[in-house]
């Protein structure tokens, strides 16, 4: 009787023990699994935040630019048959790479950037730029799309900060410093020196795709981008077309650069004389 006592009170306690064990396996499976959630989180605010960056240091770059030049840069340099041969990146990269074009005072390459040819003329290709990736230009959470694309890109239409061959200014009254000046995109397939971006429709017709190029983010809080102020900011990721537009479109007509203003006045000047010369 006292053996049979003995065993049952004995199986209570292996059951007991059992019983904690389990607890205390469900318990450590589920610390791990919540450090495991705690540094995923980690790792893309990380993420997040360089992308950011990357978006403020850009809107410096251009604004630098800007206050040098009294204009952004075009959209593409063109040749004189109106073909993009160069990208507005690389007219702001030198604030990034110090070796990237010659004739700076700090210069430390070899065989730098040929701005006299195509992004990928035969003396640029040799850099082999197509496959060096940027990290100025690409999220860091992109690493699937390519070792040398950029998810930065200027949007080039009618009326918006980026007419093309021309280069466009500031407006004077500081309306357009809440503008999209550059904005994110995701399935990104352009090349960082490659001259070319997005179109106002491209922009407007694929937000946040799921399959191919459009204004995007990898980052669940909204699509980044940088206004003409130089502010980074954060678009809701279903964010209808009509509103995406009103960010993009100037309320006021493009002013021209002053290469341009100048031009015309000399051609004004140049109808004036005519005008008084003629009998």
């Amino acid at each position: 009787m006292k053996a049979n006592s003995e065993g049952y009170i004995y199986s209570i306690m292996c059951s007991k023990r059992l019983i904690w064990s389990g607890i205390l396996l469900f318990l450590f499976l589920a610390l791990i699994a919540s450090c495991g959630v705690l540094c995923k989180r980690a790792i893309e605010g990380s993420r997040r935040l360089t992308c950011c960056n990357n978006l403020k240091q850009i809107g410096l770059a251009l604004l630098n630019y800007h206050e040098i030049h009294g204009n952004f840069p075009p959209a593409y340099l063109c040749d004189k048959a109106g073909k993009p041969v160069n990208s507005w990146r690389t007219e702001v990269i030198p604030s990034f790479w110090y070796n990237f074009r010659p004739g700076r005072d700090d210069y430390a390459g070899d065989e730098g950037y040929d701005y006299t040819e195509p992004w990928n003329g035969p003396k640029n290709a040799r850099l082999g730029l197509d496959k060096k990736r940027c990290d100025e230009f690409q999220c860091p959470s992109a690493g699937s799309e390519g070792p040398a694309i950029t998810n930065y890109v200027a949007i080039v239409g009618p009326n918006t900060m980026w007419s093309g061959c021309e280069p466009v200014k500031k407006a004077a009254d500081g309306s357009d410093k809440d503008k999209i000046l550059v904005i994110e995109i995701i399935n990104s397939d352009i090349l960082w020196m490659e001259p070319r971006d997005l179109t106002l429709e491209q922009a407007l017709d694929n937000i946040q795709p799921k399959k191919g190029i459009g204004s995007g983010s990898h980052h669940k809080d909204g699509i980044h981008y940088v206004t003409v102020g130089g502010e980074v900011r954060t678009l809701d990721r279903n964010i209808d077309r009509e509103s995406l537009r009103k960010l993009l479109v100037r309320d006021s007509p493009d002013v021209p650069s002053p290469n341009a203003t100048d031009k015309k006045s000399s051609r004004s000047s140049d109808n004036d004389n005519d005008s008084h010369n003629s009998p």
